[in-house]
């Protein structure tokens, strides 16, 4: 993908995507893709996130968020959902947050099927991250808790059908008081995180079950962003 551009037409410009053999029935032409305003919105998009295919991107507009596909082009989301939070690695599902008056956050899906409530990520904080598995199955967020009473402190959680939302801060960072979600697999079983507290090991690290493993980013790179398909890697 490409860098977004803007013009007076153009809300972003992407590069085009390598497609497997046969997952179009017609040939897509390579190029440019561009996203087209609707009339009266601001010029502006961000926090873009991109399924694991390339088909399908999810992000926010000036008001609303927003889903693009080859098949579709943009489609603003219902303005009720808020901003997008995250997206589905196989694209079926964007994630947001809502926030009941007086009610602690809780973490919605939206398919094309409607809303399905995951309920309240935590007692106490903001969401600031929301991550998916294929179809939503599992999901992983990032809170941060009121810096006025608890100092900056951040918190990986897991939603599965089975088991709702708990916390899943790793052994080793136990006592940490900054470990956020960054990326998941496909199945959902792998999460990458980030550890940037001042008690523990800080760095990056990619956790299955309770076992952890440090990543260290080769020469040139300074941060990890996704986690590898076969989840061996960032």
């Amino acid at each position: 993908w490409g860098k977004f551009m803007r013009t007076a037409t153009l809300l972003g410009v992407f590069t085009a995507v390598t497609l497997a053999t046969g997952a179009i029935a017609q040939p897509m032409p390579v190029g440019v893709y561009l996203y087209e305003p609707n009339p009266g919105i601001s010029l502006s998009i961000r926090d873009v996130r991109l399924s694991r295919d390339g088909m399908t991107v999810a992000g926010n507009g000036a008001s609303r968020g927003y889903l693009w596909t080859l098949a579709t082009g943009r489609v603003d989301l219902d303005a009720s959902l808020g901003r997008v939070f995250g997206l589905a690695t196989d694209g079926s599902g964007t994630l947001h947050v809502q926030s009941p008056a007086g009610q602690p956050q809780r973490a919605v899906v939206s398919r094309s099927s409607g809303l399905q409530d995951l309920g309240a990520v935590s007692g106490i904080g903001t969401v600031e991250k929301l991550h998916a598995s294929s179809n939503a199955s599992t999901v992983y967020a990032s809170r941060r808790t009121d810096p006025q009473q608890f100092g900056i402190i951040r918190k990986p959680f897991r939603w599965t059908q089975a088991t709702g939302w708990q916390d899943i801060t790793p052994t080793p960072f136990v006592g940490s008081d900054w470990v956020e979600t960054i990326d998941v697999t496909d199945d959902g079983g792998t999460w990458l995180g980030l550890n940037s507290g001042f008690t523990g090991t800080a760095g990056y690290f990619t956790a299955q079950g309770t076992t952890v493993t440090m990543l260290t980013a080769p020469n040139g790179f300074s941060a990890a962003r996704v986690v590898a398909l076969d989840a061996t890697g960032t």
